[in-house]
């Protein structure tokens, strides 16, 4: 588990920005990691797709990646590119292309009260970034 965690945040913090080189809306691209005071890195860019995150549950933690999606993996896993989806049990996908760091405002059609506590925390801090950034 641990060494698929590895390559997703490898894959998506590595290789998205090298495709993602457009300029039609811009996403927040890191990661986060923990619940209640999660541990947040990450920075803009701007992307040719949709601007997405996973969101998977490692040991009752709460682990996100946010990426820029040029590949087009929303349409392939959730089927849609503004929404949010539970792609397997505990792996949770959310894809937007409406405005700037739309993958992790409340912008999705996914009500965010359904979403566990744990991840209202990590969108929280990820926002507080996108604020500074911005």
């Amino acid at each position: 588990m641990k060494k698929l965690i590895f390559v997703l945040i490898l894959f998506f913090s590595i290789i998205s920005p090298i495709f993602c080189d457009s300029t039609n809306v811009k996403c927040f691209v890191g990661f986060a990691a923990g619940n209640h005071d999660p541990y947040v890195t990450g920075d803009e860019l701007d992307c040719d797709g949709s601007c997405a995150n996973l969101t998977l549950n490692v040991y009752n933690t709460a682990m996100s990646i946010f990426f820029c999606d040029s590949e087009n993996l929303c349409d392939k896993l959730i089927e849609s590119q503004n929404a949010c989806k539970f792609v397997i049990i505990g792996l949770s996908m959310c894809c937007c292309r409406n405005e700037t760091y739309c993958n992790i405002k409340n912008t999705f059609n996914y009500p965010l009260q359904q979403l566990p506590l744990k991840y209202l925390d990590i969108i929280q801090n990820v926002m507080e970034i996108a604020q500074i950034l911005a």
